[in-house]
């Protein structure tokens, strides 16, 4: 498993860091924990599917017959010899981390500064990229830190932002977690069109702003939604299909080349969407998608006959297609989750208008790297933000437009919503 020690550089060294008030350490110490649960809650539902894999592999060696006689049996053993172990280990290596996070956040076993992002900039280290983020403490004045972070932290922070960096004392970088948190505040600064600071300052909306930013938000993600949802169809076809042909083999035989045809396509589009949507984010989202295609090949050997028992390549069907509502439902969580908090205002807003968009370079030239995109934004009162856009908007916002800048009091995300 991946772990280095965290690099951290400040002009006055630890003192860079500081103990805060109780009420402060509490407060961040639960924000702490929520953000450690959802790694804990993912780690232990991937167990469960381990274990019930487990189950279908011993239940199908003692219904189907022996390995020796059936080779598909075999080759079904040897696929999960590959994928069970491995991901065995790093769902348990996720959970014993998670639970070691949340029980140092419960024995405020962190540190904390309030800073003023600086800078971010991507530099060649011993021939690989790295990215750092050049920051200015707001508790001590000339005092300041340059911290190596992974690409998701990068996604969230902009020059001039302010907030608090967190720092989970004796941890290590790991390919699941991170030691450094960054929590941004409700006043945001940034460099602005003219290298000046200023901030934006985010009110609570009237009923006409909420209906407004609901109806943009509806206009942005419903017609993903309405498309993976039509596109859902052909898979639970192709699921009715196997599940026949798993009962009544000699009557559904002549379908099943037509159906797998029908359903592969499509499954490999859902994989492929939600494999760029996950790309810079937690390194579980994209084992998850691997483990995806590990259990769909397992399913070759549930649509083939005298594999295993009937019950048991059913069951095996079932966890595949199950599997694939797990992956649409992720493909639409971040436009679940932002309608439900404007449907509860649980967010602030400001009215901002488009100075400039941002294409930057990959960090990388692979199949997984991705141009980031950026917007400056202002609003009337002159005060500037920057904040990272997907590409469906940089390709049709144009300098001027107008629209609602959102933050959400839950996670502190900020998302623009342009005029409905």
């Amino acid at each position: 498993m991946f772990s280095a020690k965290p690099f951290v550089e400040s002009n006055i060294g630890d003192e860079f860091w500081i103990k805060s008030s109780e009420k402060e350490m509490t407060d961040y110490s639960e924000k702490l924990k929520k953000s450690c649960m959802r790694a804990r809650d993912i780690s232990i539902v991937s167990l469960a599917l381990i274990t019930f894999m487990f189950i279908l592999l011993v239940l199908g060696l003692a219904l189907g017959g022996s390995p020796s006689e059936n080779t598909d049996s075999l080759k079904a053993i040897i696929l999960c010899a590959l994928v069970l172990p491995v991901w065995f280990v790093f769902s348990s290596v996720q959970l014993k981390d998670a639970l070691r996070y949340i029980r140092k956040a419960n024995e405020h076993r962190f540190k904390i500064s309030h800073v003023q992002i600086t800078a971010l900039t991507t530099e060649n280290v011993e021939g690989n990229n790295r990215i750092f983020v050049y920051m200015n403490s707001l508790d001590r004045q000339g005092a300041g830190a340059r911290i190596a972070i992974k690409e998701a932290m990068r996604r969230r922070l902009q020059t001039g932002l302010t907030g608090v960096m967190v720092m989970v004392e004796d941890e290590s970088v790991k390919l699941d977690f991170d030691p450094f948190w960054f929590f941004p505040s409700e006043l945001f600064g940034s460099s602005g069109v003219n290298g000046q600071t200023a901030a934006i300052v985010f009110e609570k909306a009237d009923e006409q702003a909420q209906t407004a930013i609901i109806n943009s938000c509806n206009k942005k993600y419903r017609p993903s939604l309405i498309t993976n949802l039509i596109m859902l169809l052909p898979l639970t076809l192709s699921f009715v299909l196997f599940v026949m042909n798993a009962i009544a083999p000699d009557r559904f035989r002549p379908f099943l080349i037509l159906t797998i045809f029908m359903y592969f396509p499509v499954y490999f589009i859902f994989l492929i969407k939600f494999t760029r949507k996950a790309t810079g984010h937690n390194n579980l989202i994209l084992l998850y998608a691997i483990l995806l295609v590990a259990m769909n090949l397992l399913m070759v050997f549930a649509i083939k006959p005298n594999t295993f028992a009937t019950e048991i390549r059913i069951a095996m069907l079932a966890a595949a297609y199950l599997s694939n509502l797990v992956l649409v439902f992720l493909l639409e969580k971040e436009y679940i989750d932002l309608l439900r908090e404007l449907k509860n205002n649980r967010f602030k807003t400001s009215r901002v208008m488009v100075i400039k968009r941002i294409a930057d370079e990959p960090l990388s030239v692979s199949l997984s790297s991705a141009r980031k995109y950026r917007c400056v934004l202002s609003t009337p009162s002159g005060a500037y933000d920057e904040i990272s856009i997907s590409d469906s908007q940089f390709r049709h916002l144009k300098d001027g437009d107008a629209g609602y800048l959102v933050l959400f009091d839950k996670n502190q995300n900020k998302v623009l919503f342009e005029d409905a």
